[in-house]
C-alpha cells in the first residue's frame, strides 16, 4: 500500500529541519517537494504555529556589557555552540531587522 503524495506532504510539512534534510535522500520526487519554495512555505507556516523555533539566539555579554559571544541553543539540546561573530570586541549589537525567524544585526555605525 503506498500512502498519496499529498498525504506525504502534509507528514512532512510538520518535521523538524533536520529530518527533512535526511528525507530529501529518499526519492527524487521528495527531494524536488521538500525543495519547492510552496513546501518550504508551508512547512515555516507550521513551525510557527508550533510555537518550538528550531533555534534560540542567545547573548552572552560579560560584566563591561561588551557582546562576549553570540550563542545557539537547539532546543532539546544542553550544549550551546558558539558563533564566530565579527562584532566580538564592539560594545554592543543592535537588531536592525528581522524576517521569518532570520535577524539582521548591525552595530552603531552600521558596519556588520
Amino acid at each position: 500500500m503506498e500512502l498519496p503524495h499529498d498525504v506525504i506532504e502534509n507528514i512532512l510539512e510538520r518535521l523538524d529541519v533536520k529530518a527533512l534534510l535526511k528525507f530529501k535522500l529518499v526519492s527524487k520526487q521528495w527531494y524536488s517537494t521538500i525543495q519547492s519554495r510552496w513546501f518550504q512555505e508551508r512547512q515555516l507556516i507550521h513551525r510557527k504555529q508550533s510555537g518550538n523555533p528550531d533555534v534560540l539566539l542567545v547573548s552572552v555579554c560579560d560584566k563591561s556589557y561588551s557582546i562576549e559571544a553570540m550563542r545557539t541553543l537547539v532546543l532539546g539540546s544542553s550544549v550551546a555552540v558558539k558563533i564566530p561573530t565579527p562584532w566580538e570586541n564592539t560594545l554592543y549589537a543592535v537588531v536592525n531587522n528581522s524576517c521569518d525567524g532570520l535577524i539582521c544585526l548591525t552595530d552603531a555605525v552600521l558596519t556588520l
